[in-house]
């Protein structure tokens, strides 16, 4: 007998999902192809919704553990901040930045210590409400390494200028300021109470202006050039007492640090 119709018009729900899907792509495709290591993650529990290969790399896993809690993803992490911090962050809405923090990951089966730079950055909707976590990280360690061998090194030579039995100071930059003196150096200069670090060769010997000593260290500071000198007269001011000393005097330039090692009799 005929036909009964009902239509509803449903073409902006239609376009506003589209939109969102197209959103969601554009999102997605941002992180995958991002040139640092990034992550979305969604919900109090913190789960795993995108990942790029780069932060896949960093924890040794592959694109299975999408879907899945951070603390199911990476269980190693169980006893670590980073699963607490992330939960802090969807909680209340506060971002963190990480600098140089060291975590144990399990990568190809063995446990790798790694340093991150890192941001947990929360994403919130119209409604100012968290719906998640944009995670951003770059690993730094080989760079964290190579500053704890310097420093390694460098408490070494600290330790040897200290041991050292000869008199010994190591000055740096163009105002020669002291970055070490040893016990023999103070003592030969009349000068064991004095706090040589951090103060400049004018500073503590101000007797050795327009003398030959500080004139040929200052050489070997800016031209890098190392002096050997014998029996040089220098005058130092020691207590209340004016003295000559005769020298053997060596300066040597090694990078920005001069140091100057000298004998007086």
């Amino acid at each position: 007998m005929g036909v009964f119709s009902v239509a509803h018009n449903v073409t902006e729900q239609v376009l506003s999902r589209q939109r969102a899907e197209e959103s969601e792509h554009r999102y997605r495709t941002l992180i995958e192809e991002a040139p640092i290591a990034t992550a979305f993650y969604t919900g109090p529990e913190v789960r795993i919704q995108y990942v790029n290969a780069i932060m896949l790399s960093y924890w040794g896993k592959d694109r299975t553990v999408i879907g899945s809690t951070l603390r199911e993803a990476l269980p190693e992490l169980a006893d670590h901040s980073f699963p607490a911090l992330l939960e802090h962050v969807y909680t209340t809405g506060e971002p963190y930045v990480g600098v140089r923090e060291a975590t144990t990951l399990l990568v190809d089966g063995k446990s790798k210590i790694s340093y991150f730079n890192f941001t947990y950055k929360p994403l919130r909707n119209e409604h100012g409400d968290v719906y998640g976590i944009h995670h951003t990280a770059i690993d730094v360690t080989e760079e964290v390494l190579a500053q704890q061998k310097i420093e390694e090194s460098e408490a070494r030579f600290r330790n040897l200028v200290a041991q050292a039995p000869v008199p010994i100071a190591l000055t740096i930059g163009p105002n020669m300021v002291f970055a070490n003196v040893n016990e023999p150096m103070q003592q030969m200069v009349g000068r064991r109470s004095v706090a040589f670090v951090g103060k400049t060769m004018r500073e503590i010997f101000p007797e050795l202006e327009n003398q030959a000593a500080e004139q040929l260290a200052r050489r070997a500071q800016e031209k890098g050039e190392p002096f050997y000198g014998t029996e040089m007269p220098v005058t130092l001011q020691i207590g209340n007492e004016t003295r000559q000393a005769t020298t053997i005097y060596r300066t040597l330039r090694c990078g920005r640090k001069a140091r100057l090692r000298a004998s007086f009799t």
